[in-house]
C-alpha cells in the first residue's frame, strides 16, 4: 500500500502539471496504429523523436514515420522532417502498430523494428519487420523484404505496442508484443514474450500461452507499453496504456505491473488506473514512451495519440514532467597528489557540459564527491598495473553513501598512467562493475578528461563501446561509449541510441553494480 500510495503522490503532482499537447502534421488520412519512440540518432547529444503512423489506404498499409530532432527540455523539436519516411506494411488490415529501438547486430548503428498487429478474418497475428543500420538521418540500409509473424492473443484489438528490453541472464534481448483485446465488454491487455533475440532478430523461442491484464475500459483507440523502474526493487516495472475512447474526450489510462521476474511475470498489477488527459475526440492509435529532457534527472513520460479529424490526421503528444524516479549514484573520487580533479565542467560546440548534466539525460542523478586528494604515487614515471589499480581502491574506496538510502556507490580512481601508455581510462572491476580508472597523462586535453571519466563510468554501468570493434572505417565515433581512436571532429556528451536503450528498457539488475552481472575489462 506505501508503495501504490508513493506513486498516486507522484502522479497527482504530475496530472496537475500537464501542460497542453503538442501537434506534429500526421502522414495521411486513415491510420490503424501508431507508436512513439525516443532516441539519439546524430551528433547533437539532445535525442529525437520518432512518430509512427500505420496508414491505411485502400490495399497494403504503410509504416509511415517522420522524426523531430533535437528535443529541447520543453519537448518541442528544434525541427522535424519535412517529409515522412515510407516502410512496407505487413497486411492490409491491422488493429494497433508500434515501433522500438534496439542494436541486434555488430554495427555500432541502431535497427529500428516496427510492428502491427494484423486483422485477418480470425485469429489476429503480430507482424515485424527490421530496419537495419540507421544513419544520422534516420534512414535504414535495408529493411527486411519480408516480415516476420508472431501468433496474436484474440480475434480482435484496439492497439497494440512493443517493448525490447532484457528480463532473463542471457545478454541477449526480448521482445514483447502486446495488444489491447477488445471482447463484447471490458477490454484486456495480452502479451507474449519471444526469448533471446539473435542477430537476425529471430526468438529462439515464443511463450506459449499469453499473460493478460484487466484492461482499463470497454473501448480504446490505440494502446503502448514501456518497461522501466519505479520503485527501490531492482526489478523492473512495466506500464501499459490504452487511448480509452468514451463519448467525448478521449483519455490516456495506464496501469503498473510491479517487480517482473524472469520470465515476465509481475509480482502484483495495479488494481485501479491512472488517467492522462487525452488530447482529442477520436484517435487511431497512440503511444507511451521515456525520455530525460531537462536538468532534473527524473525521466520524463510522453503520451502520443495519432488524432482523427476530418481530413489529414495529425500526432498529439503531451509530456507529463519528471515522472520516473531517477536512479541515484555516488562516484567517489580519490586522485594522486601529482594529477588534478577532472573539471567541473566543458564547454563544447556553444553547449556547457558536466558528469551530471552527461547522466542527466539517461536519467540519473550523479553526485560526483572529491573524497581523497593527496595520495602518494607508488611509483613515480610508471603505469599502474589492474592488481595495483585494484588495490589502490581497496585501500580508499571509504566514502559510501548512508545506509537504505538506495544510492548506488561507484569509484573511480585517477592516476597518471596505465602500462600501455595509449589508455585513457580503464574499469577494472570486472566482477562487480563498481570502480574505474582515469590515466590523466593521457586523458589530454581537459575534454577527453571529462569524457573518458564519463565513458568509463559507462562501462561499469554495463554499456559496451557503441562502436563495434569491426566499424568499417576510423572517424565516426560520436558519443560518448565511442572508442576514443574512432572519434569524428563533431563527437558530443551525448548518448547513442543503444546506451538510451540500456538504460530506459534494461532492467536495473542488468546495470546496477553488485548485481551479479559482470563485464570484460574494458576501456
Amino acid at each position: 500500500m506505501k508503495r501504490i500510495m508513493g506513486l498516486l503522490m507522484i502522479l497527482i503532482l504530475i496530472h496537475t502539471s500537464a501542460a497542453q499537447f503538442k501537434t506534429v502534421p500526421g502522414v495521411g488520412w486513415e491510420g490503424q496504429g501508431a507508436g512513439v519512440v525516443m532516441t539519439n540518432l546524430d551528433s547533437n547529444p539532445r535525442p529525437e523523436m520518432i512518430l509512427m503512423a500505420y496508414d491505411n489506404p485502400a490495399q497494403m498499409n504503410s509504416f509511415r514515420y517522420k522524426i523531430g530532432w533535437n528535443l529541447n527540455s520543453a519537448g518541442d523539436a528544434t525541427s522535424w522532417d519535412a517529409n515522412y519516411k515510407t516502410v512496407s506494411g505487413v497486411g492490409w488490415e491491422g488493429q494497433g502498430a508500434d515501433a522500438a529501438f534496439v542494436n541486434l547486430d555488430s554495427n555500432g548503428r541502431p535497427e529500428m523494428i516496427v510492428m502491427a498487429y494484423d486483422n485477418p478474418a480470425q485469429d489476429n497475428n503480430f507482424r515485424y519487420k527490421i530496419g537495419w543500420n540507421l544513419n544520422s538521418a534516420g534512414d535504414a540500409a535495408s529493411w527486411d523484404a519480408n516480415y516476420k509473424t508472431v501468433s496474436g492473443v484474440g480475434w480482435e484489438g484496439q492497439g497494440a505496442g512493443l517493448i525490447l528490453t532484457n528480463l532473463d541472464s542471457n545478454i541477449r534481448p526480448e521482445m514483447i508484443v502486446m495488444a489491447y483485446d477488445n471482447p463484447a465488454q471490458d477490454n484486456n491487455f495480452r502479451y507474449r514474450i519471444g526469448w533471446n533475440l539473435n542477430s537476425a532478430g529471430v526468438a529462439t523461442s515464443w511463450d506459449a500461452n499469453y499473460k493478460m491484464i484487466p484492461g482499463v475500459g470497454w473501448e480504446g483507440q490505440g494502446a503502448g507499453a514501456l518497461i522501466t523502474n519505479l520503485d527501490s526493487n531492482p526489478k523492473p516495472e512495466m506500464i501499459v496504456m490504452a487511448y480509452d475512447n468514451p463519448g467525448q474526450m478521449n483519455s490516456f489510462r495506464y496501469k503498473v505491473g510491479w517487480n517482473l521476474n524472469s520470465a515476465g511475470v509481475a509480482t502484483s498489477w495495479d488494481s485501479g488506473y491512472q488517467t492522462v488527459p487525452g488530447v482529442g475526440w477520436e484517435g487511431q492509435g497512440a503511444g507511451i514512451a521515456a525520455i530525460n529532457l531537462n536538468d532534473d534527472p527524473r525521466p520524463e513520460m510522453i503520451f502520443m495519440a495519432y488524432d482523427n479529424p476530418a481530413q489529414s490526421n495529425t500526432f498529439r503528444y503531451q509530456i507529463v514532467s519528471n515522472a520516473i524516479a531517477a536512479k541515484r549514484i555516488r562516484l567517489e573520487l580519490d586522485k594522486l597528489s601529482s594529477v588534478n580533479w577532472p573539471p567541473a565542467s566543458i564547454t563544447r560546440s556553444g553547449a556547457t557540459h558536466t558528469l551530471q548534466s552527461i547522466y542527466s539525460l539517461a536519467g540519473i542523478e550523479l553526485t560526483p564527491i572529491q573524497n581523497e586528494g593527496t595520495i602518494a604515487d607508488l611509483h613515480p614515471g610508471q603505469g599502474y598495473t589492474l592488481a595495483e589499480l585494484d588495490s589502490f581502491r581497496s585501500a580508499h574506496m571509504n566514502s559510501p553513501p548512508a545506509s537504505g538510502s538506495g544510492i548506488w556507490h561507484m569509484y573511480g580512481a585517477l592516476v597518471t598512467r596505465y602500462t600501455d601508455p595509449n589508455v585513457l581510462g580503464v574499469m577494472f572491476d570486472t566482477g562487480s562493475r563498481r570502480a574505474f580508472a582515469v590515466f590523466t597523462q593521457s586523458a589530454t586535453p581537459n575534454e577527453y578528461y571529462l569524457r573518458t571519466t564519463a565513458h568509463e563510468l559507462g562501462h561499469a554501468l554495463n554499456l559496451e563501446h557503441s562502436d563495434s570493434s569491426d566499424w568499417p572505417t576510423t572517424g565516426n565515433g560520436r558519443d560518448i561509449m565511442s572508442q576514443t581512436g574512432n572519434l569524428a571532429s563533431d563527437w558530443n556528451y551525448g548518448w547513442s541510441a543503444s546506451s538510451l536503450c540500456h538504460f530506459y528498457t534494461h532492467p536495473e539488475d542488468r546495470w546496477r553494480p553488485n548485481s551479479g552481472v559482470s563485464f570484460e575489462n574494458c576501456h
